[in-house]
């Protein structure tokens, strides 16, 4: 439909890779932190105002924080950073002023049976204890992440 996506990976360039070669030369601008500010604004410019670049690949940190993404109506995650504040962050390049379009839809991929699994627990964790700290929130029966994590990868190995 010629709508607009970014996609996000914090840890595999590979993962950014990969989607490239699915894609055409033009479709597309990357933001991974190898660029000069320059060459990020003008990428930026580029996904902003041609119809037909239509994604943004960008790691997590280089692409996540400072840039306004607002032409992008998807979120693609391919994988989980380390904090959940990077997650929000990422998420946030689309949810800004000047966003028009009339919904935001976001995807994070989860793969089963994988660290992805221990990944999202993990961040679901650290987000619980933030807002039990800092915003005074009421704990959901506590997990622990790492045992869970633990017990899943003694099951499967």
């Amino acid at each position: 439909e010629e709508k607009k996506a970014i996609v996000f990976c914090g840890f595999l360039k590979e993962g950014l890779d990969k989607v490239a070669a699915g894609l055409e030369p033009g479709e597309y601008v990357r933001i991974t932190g190898a660029e000069s500010a320059e060459d990020r604004q003008a990428a930026v410019d580029d996904f902003q105002s041609r119809p037909g670049c239509l994604f943004v690949l960008g790691s997590t940190l280089a692409a996540g924080v400072g840039i306004t993404l607002t032409s992008a109506s998807c979120f693609i995650g391919l994988d989980f950073p380390w904090n959940p504040a990077d997650l929000a962050q990422s998420i946030d390049r689309l949810h800004r002023p000047g966003q028009t379009a009339e919904s935001v839809n976001i995807y994070q991929l989860v793969s089963i049976n994988s660290i992805d699994e221990d990944m999202k627990d993990l961040l679901e964790h650290k987000q619980e204890v933030f807002d039990r700290v800092i915003e005074g929130k009421v704990a959901k029966a506590q997990v622990d992440a790492m045992d869970a994590a633990t017990q899943r990868i003694l099951k499967n190995y």
